[in-house]
């Protein structure tokens, strides 16, 4: 009787039988383990990233508010003794805005890896092919600041030859 169930619950090839169909199958057992483990690495992977997401953006508002802070020193020094200090501040706030592009990039990249996760996660539990969705808008806006800064610097190189 046992052999009988043995056969009746599995294929010739080792795949278990489920469900009321018996001729729809499910992956041997050790296949569904490595499933398992590889899940496991991709949700492992995928905490990695959003943790690194999270200190960049972290990182991102702390450079926003030093950036607000030299604009305000900017500003404030109006006296014409202290040209040099202001040099100085005007270098300084160049070169964190060059570092806050580069963690803006970085974030980007971590962000742009966080969707590739989620969808090979998705694509593998669903077993369709999931495609990447954009949903934060920023190419949207980066496509409008461009065109911005295009039309702005064709206007001062006008103005510019004009005088």
């Amino acid at each position: 009787m046992a052999e009988w169930l043995r056969r009746w619950t599995r294929n010739p090839m080792g795949y278990s039988r489920s469900g009321s169909n018996p001729a729809r199958c499910d992956l041997p057992i050790q296949f569904q383990q490595q499933y398992q483990m590889d899940t496991l690495a991709a949700a492992i992977k995928l905490r990695s990233l959003l943790k690194s997401h999270d200190f960049s953006v972290q990182q991102l508002r702390k450079i926003e508010s030093y950036l607000e802070e030299l604009n305000n020193k900017i500003s404030s020094r109006t006296d014409t003794r202290f040209i040099s200090g202001g040099y100085q501040i005007i270098l300084r706030k160049c070169v964190i805005e060059g570092f806050r592009s580069l963690v803006q990039s970085f974030r980007d990249k971590r962000w742009n890896e966080i969707q590739d996760c989620v969808n090979g996660i998705i694509s593998d539990l669903s077993g369709e092919d999931s495609r990447r969705t954009n949903d934060d808008g920023n190419n949207l806006i980066t496509e409008e600041f461009d065109l911005t800064i295009q039309s702005f610097s064709m206007e001062f190189c006008e103005l510019h030859r004009g005088c």
